[in-house]
């Protein structure tokens, strides 16, 4: 998918990666995400992309409702 949209949450994933105890870094790169950019307030990426880091997230953490979780993160 080629739809673009800016996203706000890598910070919040990179975080809940970490409290998990998995290697949050390698999990964005995995991704084809620098580690680096979750110092940007947002991103724009596309669907696929990122897509992708979930789906590594949930396989890092073992917990599959991952991205729900970073959207809960946010709400508090």
């Amino acid at each position: 998918s080629l739809m673009q949209f800016r996203y706000r949450q890598l910070a919040v994933l990179h975080r809940l990666l970490r409290t998990y105890g998995a290697d949050a870094d390698a999990v964005f790169r995995g991704a084809g995400f620098d580690p680096a950019i979750i110092e940007e307030p947002s991103v724009d990426t596309d669907v696929d992309r990122l897509e992708a880091l979930h789906q590594a997230a949930a396989r890092a953490t073992g917990d599959r409702a991952i991205g729900l979780e970073v959207a809960l993160a946010l709400e508090k």
